[in-house]
């Protein structure tokens, strides 16, 4: 065996693909049984009441992630609905001020109302990390807990 990989280290996402690129080459493909899972993280050393721990948190997390992606989509659809509006309305004021006066004149208050407006919008809607969006995606998920 060669002693530089021998002594090599991988982090998590290494260690998984190398052990999907192993079990490939061995011909092992497709679903994996709970029993099998179960047999090889014994392998490993990891206990029984282990598996079944992080089984509880992968099925915890993958909740979470379809909720955030259908809470996403209807953010975003919100937002593209709304920024529509935007468009359409300020452009047919701005059209006609500009047709009729050559100038923006009070449309130039309602472009930057409105759009500051759309702006928070756009943070809270494609910012994730932003205090707006956290707190938009807890009321979406208590209404879809209320609705059940």
């Amino acid at each position: 065996m060669n002693t530089v990989a021998s002594n090599r280290y991988y982090n998590e996402e290494e260690a998984e693909q190398i052990l999907k690129l192993a079990a490939a080459n061995q011909g092992i493909q497709g679903p994996l049984s709970r029993e099998r899972l179960i047999e090889t993280a014994a392998e490993l050393g990891i206990s029984p009441q282990a598996v079944e721990a992080a089984e509880q948190q992968f099925a915890l997390r993958q909740t979470h992630d379809a909720e955030m992606r259908e809470f996403v989509n209807v953010q975003r659809r919100g937002f593209y609905s709304d920024f529509t509006t935007y468009l359409i309305v300020n452009g047919f004021f701005v059209g006609q001020q500009l047709l009729r006066h050559g100038n923006l004149g009070w449309t130039a208050y309602m472009l930057g109302g409105w759009g500051i407006g759309i702006a928070f919008h756009a943070r809270s809607t494609f910012d994730r990390n932003s205090i707006g969006f956290r707190r938009a995606f807890d009321q979406w998920k208590a209404r879809q807990k209320a609705r059940e």
